[in-house]
């Protein structure tokens, strides 16, 4: 056990340093995601400093740099040997920022990503572990691609007495989706007569001609008309130039576009004169 003494002469009170004051500020602010900005402050009279947003304890006069993703407000609280605090804060207002990532080499990340915007690509798949060899293989499948801002519903259907059949769809499809288009394929039976009884409406569409107490697979497509596809509706083909990832005359994927020109005659016969004869021999240019 430690023992502590404190001696106040005879007459006097002991005194408590006065209150704590602080100033807190951040340079740049505003800013845009993704630029950092440094968070500064000062106190007088402090004996301990901390501040929230998971920063934790400080100094009482130091600063840190950060690069939030959306606007947030920094608290400082300073207190002294009284434990007596104060309390400032800043609001570090971020910009949305608008930026293009490029990589040039593969990046592999275990995260969730959300994109609010469009993402725009050369190929695309998933990528899992194989489910009959998890520990040796990977497993990889293609994006479906499409022009189109195309949704696919898929199902089994199984017909009643009538041979037919209503399909009901998500109750969000028609406010999603527009020019529908149908695929029926029988299953266990012919039945040369299937047909879309009834289009699609109402979030439902109807099938007839089938076999009694028959099963349908079905698939259904419909174009996304949603607000944002219409403010941001996919172009199919652009021209290179401004805005877009490369300039005219440039490639995303040179490699595959060299063109080869194989010539069986003589070198000399597309060469100016004094070029050197190749005797003949078969000879490729490799032109960009």
């Amino acid at each position: 056990m430690v023992l502590s003494i404190f001696s106040i002469a005879p007459g006097k009170a002991f005194a408590c340093p006065p209150t704590p004051t602080c100033s807190i500020s951040a340079s740049p602010n505003p800013t845009t995601a993704p630029q950092a900005s440094t968070v500064s402050w000062t106190s007088t009279n402090c004996s301990t400093a901390s501040v929230d947003q998971g920063i934790g304890a400080v100094t009482c006069n130091s600063n840190f740099v950060r690069s939030p993703l959306s606007t947030i407000t920094y608290t400082l609280t300073v207190t002294n040997s009284c434990s007596v605090s104060a309390t400032c804060n800043v609001t570090l207002t971020v910009n949305a920022g608008t930026y293009r990532t490029t990589f040039t080499k593969p990046v592999s990340e275990a995260i969730n990503l959300t994109v609010t915007s469009a993402i725009s690509k050369a190929a695309g798949t998933f990528v899992i572990d194989h489910p009959l060899d998890p520990k040796n293989k990977l497993l990889y499948h293609s994006f479906v691609e499409s022009p189109d801002a195309k949704n696919m519903y898929d199902g089994i259907a199984t017909l009643d007495g009538n041979g037919e059949a209503v399909v009901g769809l998500p109750t969000y499809f028609d406010a999603l989706n527009k020019d529908v288009r149908y695929q029926l394929k029988p299953i266990g039976a012919s039945m040369p007569n299937l047909y879309v009884k009834e289009e699609e409406h109402d979030n439902r569409f109807s099938i007839g001609g089938g076999v009694p107490g028959g099963k349908v697979s079905w698939q259904i497509t419909g174009i996304r008309h949603d607000p944002y596809i219409v403010a941001n509706p996919i172009v199919p083909e652009v021209e290179k130039g401004p805005g877009q990832p490369v300039q005219k005359g440039e490639y995303l994927y040179p490699e595959g576009y060299q063109t080869v020109l194989i010539f069986n005659q003589k070198l000399t016969q597309l060469s100016s004169p004094g070029q050197p004869d190749f005797g003949g021999r078969q000879s490729v240019w490799w032109l960009r």
